[in-house]
């Protein structure tokens, strides 16, 4: 399972916010890139964890080892196991079938049950992505706490003193 994860609709805000001396489009790539580093820190969590619980059949280090954050562009990153390292990788998130063996005539599976997977990338999402805009809304807003919000909506530099060009809604 591979995440993908996007700041690319920001660009209207962008030109707003820009203009309060401040870039906040790096404010969100970076909280954005944080929590992808998150999400992949907790499913190497989750599969130590699932491996002490449920000794496994074969080792996960290779597939622990795999799991990056990568950065497609300035505003995407995916975050997931490199398949090229640990092509197994999506077996052991997902759950496989285990076979004993095959017939030497029609070479049909014999037997056999059914792995559940370990889940990691998927239980990391689910634990982590909640807290991503939060951590995003805070990430900006202190990084605004250098202006002061005027009843005309535009926003004073605290520092300088400098109004800003335009009007801004902060809410």
């Amino acid at each position: 399972m591979k995440i993908g994860m996007s700041v690319t609709g920001i660009n209207d805000s962008k030109i707003a916010l820009n203009a309060a001396g401040e870039n906040i489009v790096v404010v969100c790539r970076r909280a954005m890139f944080n929590s992808a580093v998150k999400i992949s820190e907790r499913a190497k969590e989750i599969l130590r964890e699932k491996v002490r619980k449920i000794p496994p059949i074969y080792s996960t280090g290779k597939t622990e080892r795999s799991i990056k954050v990568n950065i497609l562009d300035k505003d995407r990153v995916t975050i997931g196991p490199d398949m090229r390292e640990s092509p197994h990788s999506e077996w052991v998130e997902v759950g496989h079938r285990v076979i004993r063996g095959y017939t030497t005539k029609t070479h049909k599976p014999i037997g056999g049950t059914w792995w559940e997977g370990y889940h990691y990338m998927e239980g990391a999402w689910l634990e982590i992505s909640p807290t991503i805009p939060k951590e995003v809304a805070d990430s900006v807003t202190l990084s605004l706490k250098k202006f002061g919000k005027m009843k005309t909506t535009q926003l004073r530099n605290i520092k300088t003193g400098q109004f800003t060009p335009g009007r801004i809604n902060i809410s």
